[in-house]
């Protein structure tokens, strides 16, 4: 059925789209163009792609607000296992299963477009995290990183995209051909 989904979707690709571009993923269908994004602002405020949103002004405000939102539903689940008396290494594993990954996700997409205001707050979000785990030890943030072995975000974000650019690298330098 994917397949066929796919062909309907993009079947009108080759007629009368000389400045468009087409991005399908399995629930979306985007027209890009210059066009298009000049006139953004009259047809929607936003797009979510592969689960990131992108505004009107090509920002991610609006993503980062998000992931701190379903961020903080998360962090009440852990708040609820440090209440069952959950040792801090399995709330560490839990942080780092099911709350990292969310605000880690795509990042390379898009870290290097936060502000510093939404750098805090996707900080925030481990840094409460960090309170949970250790509180009533906990002292300052660099510390419980230090006892928790954790990295700040921004080291996890700017290290996402040198993997990302390594990979990219690796994928696109033809590789030497033997010698004769």
């Amino acid at each position: 059925m994917g397949p066929l989904c796919f062909l309907i979707l993009i079947n009108d690709t080759l007629t009368n789209t000389p400045h468009h571009w087409k991005y399908v993923d399995d629930c979306t269908v985007l027209p890009l163009a210059s066009i298009l994004v000049a006139r953004w602002p009259g047809i929607a405020k936003s797009a979510n792609l592969l689960g990131v949103t992108v505004d009107n002004q090509l920002t991610c405000k609006q993503h980062v607000t998000t992931t701190v939102r379903s961020a903080a539903y998360k962090l009440y689940m852990l708040r609820t296992l440090k209440s069952l008396c959950t040792l801090a290494d399995k709330l560490k594993g839990e942080y780092l299963t099911f709350i990292l990954p969310r605000i880690m996700y795509s990042s390379p997409a898009w870290s290097s477009s936060l502000t510093s205001t939404q750098q805090q707050q996707l900080e925030d979000v481990q840094k409460r995290t960090c309170r949970i785990i250790l509180d009533p030890a906990y002292t300052n943030y660099d510390h419980a990183l230090t006892t928790l072995s954790l990295p700040r975000l921004s080291i996890k974000h700017q290290e996402a995209l040198v993997k990302l650019g390594r990979g990219l690298l690796r994928q696109f330098t033809p590789s030497p051909s033997p010698l004769p």
